[in-house]
């Protein structure tokens, strides 16, 4: 089981037909910062201990298909976000 350390929230609003860079390009001016060295997971609203890397285009359309009203996408690592 991951444990998720806590860290800055915040909101965006994307949607199902973005590119993932596009993804990208929002959460890094969000946080004010690049992701280099970084990526990028997101969990489904079916098992929020579960987190699945976001990669690609296709990664966005699961995102937003599998979650209703809102998904938590969290910025890490090359490991991941979790210890």
């Amino acid at each position: 089981m991951f444990l998720y350390h806590g860290g800055r929230k915040d909101c965006i609003w994307i949607k199902e037909n973005m590119a993932v860079e596009n993804v990208e390009r929002l959460v890094e001016e969000l946080m004010g910062e690049g992701l280099q060295g970084r990526k990028m997971w997101y969990s489904m609203k079916y098992n929020r201990r579960e987190v699945l890397l976001l990669r690609k285009d296709v990664d966005v359309m699961k995102l937003m298909k599998g979650n209703k009203d809102y998904a938590y996408i969290y910025v890490g690592g090359k490991e991941g976000p979790f210890l």
